[in-house]
């Protein structure tokens, strides 16, 4: 079922939902849209009610005029509060983790169990070699300095060394490549440059850990990038545990069976 929801500042947001039981919503996260959780989507969908949503401003949504991590943490609510009863287990994928981590501490009683996988803490200074936080400062400086095109291409070109596209990956249409081009306009004018000055006390890990379980997800095939290590690190701050499933960055897309069933094993654990 394809629905649509509006949000309290009057965002049309596109929503799909697909299966019976217990919901999970999963975010996300730059440039791509619902449709990076199909794979996914069809083979939860089998156990339970799955919700997959286009962000503001993104593909099929409308745009806003607010981008903020913390509003977009009040969208995934109102899509719980509006699809899910009140209350789902939530999956956050790459920038969909950092908004994922501000519903649990905003909204705790609305997430039964967060999920993050390999989240882009760009402002952890201990964890950023220097040769990263280089590109990532030259990806800020170009987008900021207003060439959004050309900031895009060097945050997809990827820090010289680290691990390409899994060979195991499925192309993209046409269709979804022009999206993810026009999407990206949207991550690097509001999302990235965001994200970039984060303090390391944007998120309260104390109140975190009163919240619900939050468990940490890295790609096994990943290799030693800074999104790894940032999820090492905020799960060593919650006293989380941490999984490594098959795949990369995009594993939720590239691998959609390995990772449905990892997570169909954690969560029923507790099903």
């Amino acid at each position: 079922m394809e629905t649509n929801i509006v949000t309290g500042d009057g965002v049309r947001l596109f929503c799909r939902v697909k299966g019976e039981g217990e919901p999970i919503v999963m975010i996300h996260g730059a440039m791509v849209d619902a449709d990076f959780y199909d794979g996914m989507q069809e083979i939860l969908s089998a156990r339970m009610k799955v919700v997959s949503y286009d962000r503001r401003g993104y593909s099929r949504s409308e745009k806003a005029s607010d981008y903020s991590i913390e509003r977009q943490a009040r969208d995934a609510a109102e899509i719980i509060d509006s699809l899910c009863g009140g209350r789902a287990y939530v999956l956050g994928c790459s920038a969909g983790s950092l908004i994922a981590m501000k519903l649990a501490e905003l909204y705790p009683e609305m997430v039964r169990h967060l999920y993050i996988h390999e989240a882009p803490a760009v402002y952890y200074d201990e964890i950023l070699k220097e040769d990263e936080k280089i590109w990532l400062t030259d990806i800020y400086e170009t987008a900021v300095s207003g060439k959004i095109s050309r900031a895009v291409i060097k945050f997809i070109l990827g820090l010289p060394g680290a691990p390409g596209p899994d060979p195991r990956a499925k192309s993209y249409t046409t269709e979804a490549a022009d999206r993810q081009m026009r999407n990206s306009d949207i991550y690097m004018t509001y999302e990235y440059t965001e994200a970039f000055r984060l303090e390391p006390d944007y998120f309260d890990f104390e109140r975190l850990k009163k919240t619900c379980q939050i468990t940490g997800l890295a790609g096994d095939s990943s290799g030693d990038t800074y999104c790894v290590r940032a999820t090492r690190l905020v799960m060593d701050k919650l006293g989380g545990k941490m999984y490594y499933v098959p795949g990369r960055h995009n594993g939720a897309r590239d691998l959609p069976g390995e990772f449905a069933s990892l997570l169909l094993g954690l969560t029923a654990l507790e099903l």
